[in-house]
């Protein structure tokens, strides 16, 4: 991988195939040294890491694989990372406590190398990290202006709006506290499709949607740290409201594959 030429690196497991059309959809744009398809498993089992991490948090050393290709990050253009977790093959027949340790050793390995990387990582590596939970991205959304489903938690069926009662759903007993002999539960909007399912990636809104409600979803992913988010709405009544969030959008039709693709070509043309 020459440094003069940084390549696209599109880390995802062989059977995501959306990000398989993205890696071959760059690759017909820019030629095909110009994009590099890692599966987790390759990354795992790469012939050698040199890894050094100094006090700013730069990260510096080679990734080199079993195929020889050698991942620089002064040649690393981007990343679109679809990884969510990584094995450690070499511990593949060890006990599962060794096993589950090698695996979380190699984990953090890799999140710190996509992390300490100066170029755009997509979708951040604090996607390996946890994902951020429906409720969550609710709240984030309504902080952002933008109208959702709605979703009650509350420590009694008698706290849940009325019209909201026919939909309760138990959670489970509190913990055996001895002070409470209520139990939880939740409530919501009944949510079915059709969906109006929108892409941002980066700056762009792929979808029907006002533009106002579009600027909102950039705010949104930005504001949150992702360039690359799928935002599904519900109709309720005339209104649209936000009934999921998708940080790893499946990529499944041609508008999506060319929308990454493109976010890609852009991240290269301009770092950060």
């Amino acid at each position: 991988m020459a440094a003069r030429h940084p390549a696209v690196i599109v880390l995802a497991p062989s059977h995501d195939h959306g990000a398989v059309a993205v890696a071959g959809t760059v690759a017909a744009r820019r030629g095909a040294g110009a994009v590099h398809l890692v599966t987790p498993s390759e990354l795992a089992g790469a012939r050698g890491w040199t890894h050094a991490v100094d006090a700013r948090g730069g990260v510096t050393g080679d990734v080199v694989l079993r195929s020889g290709t050698v991942l620089a990050p002064d040649a690393i253009g981007c990343v679109l990372n679809r990884c969510f977790a990584v094995a450690a093959p070499a511990f593949a027949r060890a006990q599962p406590r060794e096993r589950d340790y090698a695996a979380a050793e190699m984990h953090a390995l890799v999140v710190s190398w996509l992390a300490g990387l100066d170029n755009p990582v997509i979708n951040r590596a604090e996607t390996m990290l946890g994902s951020t939970s429906r409720r969550q991205w609710l709240m984030r959304a309504i902080a952002a202006g933008i109208p959702v489903v709605r979703d009650v938690v509350a420590t009694s069926a008698s706290l849940v709006p009325r019209e909201l009662g026919y939909r309760v759903t138990v959670r489970g007993t509190w913990p055996d506290t001895r002070l409470v002999d209520r139990q939880p539960v939740e409530a919501g909007d009944a949510v079915v499709p059709p969906f109006v399912d929108v892409l941002v990636a980066g700056d762009r809104v792929h979808g029907e949607l006002a533009p106002s409600l579009q600027r909102r979803c950039v705010e949104l992913a930005h504001g949150a740290g992702y360039a690359l988010l799928q935002l599904g709405f519900a109709a309720r009544g005339p209104q649209l409201r936000l009934a999921y969030v998708d940080p790893m959008p499946s990529l499944l039709d041609r508008v999506a594959v060319h929308a990454v693709a493109d976010l890609l070509e852009r991240s290269v043309a301009s770092p950060r």
